[in-house]
């Protein structure tokens, strides 16, 4: 590639690095808050927090886990049984 392409390139490249930071300068000043979604947000915050508090207040009675007869309980898990290898790389395709 000549010099002359390369530099026209590049003083391209700069031109629009250019005008893209110009352009998020400017647009800084015009983003605004929408209000009525912070309303919204502070709506489902509540919600949120009674709904905390409802599961906050339960008691879960664990007096069974001491008892003798679930103390004596014997799992009825059967064994996987072993199965051969499959291949090295399952997703190389054409070869086995």
């Amino acid at each position: 590639m000549s010099n002359i392409i390369q530099n026209v390139i590049v003083v391209l490249g700069l031109g629009l690095i250019g005008v893209v930071g110009w352009y998020m300068y400017t647009e800084n000043g015009r983003l605004t808050l929408d209000t009525s979604s912070s309303v919204e947000l502070e709506g489902e915050i509540q919600a949120f927090i009674q709904k905390q508090n409802t599961l906050r207040q339960i008691n879960i009675d664990t007096t069974i886990l001491n008892d003798q007869n679930f103390a004596r309980l014997e799992t009825v898990t059967q064994p996987v049984p072993a199965q051969e290898r499959g291949r090295e790389n399952p997703f190389l395709l054409g070869e086995d």
